[in-house]
């Protein structure tokens, strides 16, 4: 992981999670002590949900075309939407418009991480890969919210969901000037270790494309061009549709508790620093359960795993709503923080490998899925009143379902992926199979 957080790649990685540490409590927040109503909060944050779906869709269908030259106009935009946000949170129109513009920064994830595959900056396994990449994010993510937490504490003029922009500003900045990945030679892109990439050598494919070198075809096709068909093709279909429709449960429990906990916090009467401590508690927690995942947990592995972190995400939300006060809130906070490094880690990897893109596309896709569910986990809290123990027993709905969902789909055989050997059965770069 040294290697990545010294590259300026990396560097623009921590900045971009910096942000979204600065915004999660900095929103609603914010928001509510503008006077905005729970139904004008949900519709803020649906509307922000749309904008990063179709920015997400975009990407991912011409990721091989945007490259390097996509990510720093991305954050650039998303800068100035936040810029917008906050110097305009008495104007309703100025407010949808910022945070609107604010949500591009997820068009340039999913080219971040292709060009630290192809630029040999992380571990060649997708599940190791992804852990050390949502590590980066966790430290980033607590460095915002402690600087959202300490700006709100000090008296003065400026608005803290500013520092989300600057440090969006500073992402874009480092992004632009990084290496391009196409400088390094299509196939023989090193992997973190410093050693070549397996799959990338084996397969003939272009690290930085996703596109075979030699022939110049897409993955997605075989070599007569013609899509696969066949009832391979439908239940690879099916399988994919099933990992698609647990992520976004997971994502609108996730959500939720994303934009309704700090409202939950303050309703019942505690102080609004709380909310920050809270997203604090959980992140120090995941970053120790990433590491686990990072040397332990094979891709082939993710879908089991998922299951119990769904688990985790309903037992967290259990402990919370049925008890209360600030120590189950703290004690909830620790469990949910393995399901959410479990389900960030490994929900682009189970993607990934039932899309011909691999992980880069599943990374994409993830963006995507995760605003649907977004979507729908701000606007599911309108069913019951207030921000009460409600609303916190309401995502335990989801997260149940998707656990089913993901046993369902441990039935259907998982499709040939790009790193499969010939001849064999898709394994991890561990050599660990399915």
């Amino acid at each position: 992981m040294a290697l990545l957080t010294r590259s300026r790649l990396g560097g623009a990685w921590l900045l971009v999670a910096v942000m979204t540490g600065v915004i999660t409590p900095g929103y609603p927040l914010a928001l509510h002590a503008a006077g905005l109503s729970k139904g004008q909060i949900a519709v803020f944050f649906a509307a922000n949900s749309l904008a990063a779906f179709a920015f997400s869709v975009l990407t991912v269908r011409r990721l091989d075309l945007a490259g390097r030259r996509g990510v720093l106009p991305a954050l650039l935009v998303a800068s100035a939407g936040g810029l917008v946000l906050a110097v305009g949170a008495t104007h309703v129109v100025l407010v949808h418009l910022g945070g609107v513009l604010s949500m591009l920064f997820v068009a340039a994830t999913p080219l971040l991480v292709r060009r630290i595959q192809a630029g040999g900056l992380a571990p060649a396994d997708d599940a190791a890969l992804s852990a050390r990449v949502r590590s980066l994010s966790v430290v980033g993510y607590v460095l915002g919210v402690a600087a959202y937490g300490a700006a709100s504490a000090l008296p003065g003029p400026v608005d803290p969901v500013l520092l989300g922009a600057a440090a969006t500003l500073a992402a874009a900045a480092l992004a632009g000037r990084a290496e391009p990945a196409t400088a390094l030679d299509p196939g023989t892109a090193p992997s973190g270790d410093g050693t070549t990439s397996g799959r990338d050598a084996a397969s003939g494919r272009d690290p930085a494309s996703g596109r075979d070198a030699t022939s110049g075809r897409d993955d997605a096709a075989p070599p007569g061009g013609a899509p696969a068909v066949g009832p391979a093709a439908g239940a690879a279909l099916g399988g994919l549709a099933l990992v698609v429709a647990a992520l976004v449960l997971l994502k609108s429990a996730d959500s939720l508790r994303l934009v309704y906990l700090p409202l939950h916090v303050v309703a019942d009467g505690h102080p609004q620093a709380w909310a920050s401590v809270l997203f604090v508690v959980t992140a120090v927690v995941e970053l120790l359960v990433l590491r686990r995942v990072a040397t332990s947990v094979p891709g082939g592995r993710a879908r089991p795993v998922l299951v119990a972190a769904a688990g985790l995400a309903a037992a967290s939300f259990v402990l919370s709503a049925a008890w209360g006060g600030l120590v189950a809130l703290v004690l909830s906070q620790v469990v949910y923080a393995g399901f959410a490094a479990l389900f960030q880690a490994l929900g682009p990897v189970l993607l990934g490998r039932r899309l011909p893109s691999g992980l880069a596309g599943g990374v994409g896709v993830f963006g995507a899925v995760l605003q649907v569910g977004a979507l729908v986990g701000v606007l599911a809290p309108l069913l019951v009143p207030g921000y009460g123990a409600a609303v916190l027993w309401l995502a335990t709905v989801p997260c149940v379902a998707a656990g089913a969902l993901l046993v369902v789909l441990g039935r259907l055989p998982e499709p040939a992926t790009a790193d499969a050997p010939a001849g064999g059965s898709p394994t991890s770069a561990t050599g660990r199979g399915t």
